[in-house]
């Protein structure tokens, strides 16, 4: 299976200054519950494709959000500043996908209470990207 996700959360586990906070906890929308903070998820949210005479042009664009849950303020935002230095305007290729560039879109925070007994609420930053990306033949 090839997809752009993958390339972005290599780059993360890659990355010293996302991978020292996250190491390899980034997770496909739902989190295990034995999960420690702080950990990722991401959620594809739709794919563009532009057409013409009834025929895709151009590449697909992914729409997807990346979600930073940490135990801190502090910790979060030195996490965000990473993740954004490390994604905004990345591109790079592997496993038969190229992704020639993504776009932070837009950035929030929040806190949650997260699920699992008497867990103190975690500090999150949201990033909406768009991921243009093509399969490599």
């Amino acid at each position: 299976m090839r997809y752009p996700e993958q390339i972005i959360c290599r780059a993360v586990s890659a990355t010293p200054a996302t991978a020292r906070h996250l190491g390899f906890r980034l997770f496909p929308m739902i989190v295990p519950t034995s999960a420690e903070l702080p950990f990722a998820t991401y959620q594809r949210i739709g794919v563009t494709r532009l057409a013409a005479l009834g025929n895709p042009v151009g590449i697909p664009t992914v729409s997807m959000s990346l979600t930073i849950y940490a135990e801190s303020y502090s910790q979060v935002r030195e996490l965000a500043d990473a993740m954004r230095e490390l994604l905004d305007h990345f591109s790079g290729n592997t496993l038969g996908v190229e992704v020639s560039q993504v776009t932070i879109e837009g950035e929030s925070e929040d806190i949650v209470q997260l699920e699992g007994g008497d867990l103190p609420p975690a500090w999150v930053v949201t990033f909406s990207l768009l991921v243009e990306w093509q399969e490599i033949t």
